[in-house]
Parts: C-alpha cells; sequence; structure tokens
C-alpha cells in the first residue's frame, strides 16, 4: 500500500531563461525552477514562462 505524504520544496524560483538570474516582473521569457523532497527522493523541474 503506497501512503500519500506532504513534500517539502526545497526551492522555488522564478529566473531569466537567459542569465538564470532572479526576476521580479515577467517582461522577457523566464524560467520556473523547483526542487521537492518526497519521502527522501528529490525531484527537480522546470518550465518556461511567456
Amino acid at each position: 500500500m503506497i501512503k500519500a505524504t506532504s513534500g517539502k520544496v526545497d526551492y522555488i524560483e522564478i529566473v531569466d531563461d537567459e542569465t538564470l538570474q532572479p526576476v521580479q516582473t515577467l517582461e522577457n521569457p523566464a524560467l520556473l525552477a523547483l526542487a521537492v523532497k518526497f519521502s527522501g527522493t528529490r525531484l527537480i523541474d522546470n518550465t518556461v514562462l511567456g
């Protein structure tokens, strides 16, 4: 049986898609990057915004 557990967020960042520097507003394409840990496994994902 698999039990549902909550994940622990390591980081969530919105950064410029070329420089990877954090951005405050979405004026150019940006990258949403995150890492979350579930039961000892760290999941990392990203997607382009804009």
